[in-house]
């Protein structure tokens, strides 16, 4: 089978020492679009652009693999872009430990067919409360106190409905704080069965990691999970020591960056341009999971739970994308890409504030 490597930077250079191992591929170039690269050669590979590639090296035989470190919505472009050069391409998981180990395995490689539904990333609850409470939470954890979360058969047929219905490169567990949820070794080992080789993720806050049992970790361990810790203020302030039990557990983990501010962007008016909103949004390209559908992002899967908290009617309700029954279920969540009725309501210009936590909250910390 011919390869081409999308990328010649450090990635690309990993990913074409794990191919040359390999007696059943064969890599045939690399293709990137930095013109002074283009035309020299890296392991004895010419490097070409995509104009070049297309006219010496594109055939059906060749299958395309991205090799570079890039953001879900940036990936997401990029498979647009591939498509009319290959039915399949490949794509990377878990790139930080790849940068990190310099290796990679076939575990860290996924396969779509350009003809199913693709997803870059997708999102699902397996809490929905928290014990930070910060304030205009995104998913409104904080406008209700009882403790709720998916039941595990829930969860498994929504990832079940999902998984019959589109590819997904990064599932992220998260809520509300996952490690709330006491069964929540229960539910990873169910999305890694549903999804055994997707980019599994557990977002998390830290602060309960400390209480967490052996089971846990050997949990993500064994399903290669990798552990996403947000670096809150009171996260922070105990990072060394958290970073400590992460290394000494042996998991895979990442640090996302300091968050050290939070946006309120609804706007009852619902007069704002779409396209402004979604592209000031932080959860644009953040597809929901929620009872059987998938939404745009987690505030309009959502919303209702804010309504219903403050007795109020005004933002437009969605259905999301059915994952039942549903004939075009390609289009139909490629159409998500755009912005829907509920991006009306949300701020071209967000408010901007300082995080805080607030268990009391008004209804007007989501207002910009």
């Amino acid at each position: 089978m011919n390869i081409a490597i999308r990328g010649s930077g450090n990635l690309g250079k990993i990913v074409y020492s794990f191919f040359d191992e390999l007696e059943d591929y064969n890599v045939i170039c690399f293709i990137d679009t930095d013109i002074s690269k283009q035309g020299t050669f890296l392991y004895g590979k010419e490097i070409v652009g995509f104009d070049q590639y297309a006219e010496l090296y594109n055939n059906k035989t060749t299958k395309i693999v991205v090799a570079i470190n890039m953001d879900s919505a940036a990936l997401a472009k990029e498979v647009g872009l591939l498509k009319p050069y290959g039915k399949e391409i490949g794509l990377l998981c878990r790139v930080e430990e790849i940068l990190h180990n310099k290796i990679m395995n076939e575990g860290n490689l996924f396969w779509i067919d350009i003809d199913r539904a693709f997803l870059s990333q997708i999102e699902t609850n397996v809490a929905d409360n928290c014990n930070l409470n910060c304030k205009g939470c995104s998913h409104f954890c904080n406008a209700n106190d009882i403790y709720s979360a998916p039941s595990i058969d829930r969860f498994r047929e929504d990832l079940r409905l999902l998984r019959e219905n589109a590819q997904i490169l990064k599932l992220y567990l998260l809520g509300g704080e996952p490690l709330l949820n006491q069964q929540l070794t229960h539910y990873i080992r169910a999305a890694r069965a549903i999804f055994p080789d997707s980019d599994l993720r557990l977002v998390s806050n830290g602060l309960l990691v400390f209480k967490q049992s052996g089971e846990f970790w050997d949990c993500l361990n064994e399903t290669k999970t990798v552990f996403e810790i947000t670096t809150y203020p009171p996260t922070k302030r105990m990072i060394d020591s958290i970073r400590e039990l992460l290394d000494s557990r042996g998991v895979s983990y990442v640090f996302r960056g300091e968050v050290n501010s939070f946006i309120s962007l609804l706007d009852s008016k619902g007069s704002n341009d779409p396209l402004i909103s979604q592209k000031k949004c932080l959860a644009s390209i953040c597809r929901f999971l929620y009872k059987g559908r998938v939404f745009k992002c987690p505030v309009s899967a959502l919303i209702d739970k804010y309504m219903m908290e403050y007795s109020i009617s005004v933002f437009p309700r969605t259905d999301g994308v059915s994952l039942t029954g549903n004939m075009r279920i390609k289009e139909e969540l490629e159409k998500l890409d755009g912005p829907i009725p509920m991006c009306r309501y949300c701020a071209e210009e967000p408010r901007v504030f300082p995080w805080e936590i607030q268990n009391n909250p008004l209804k007007e910390d989501w207002m910009a």
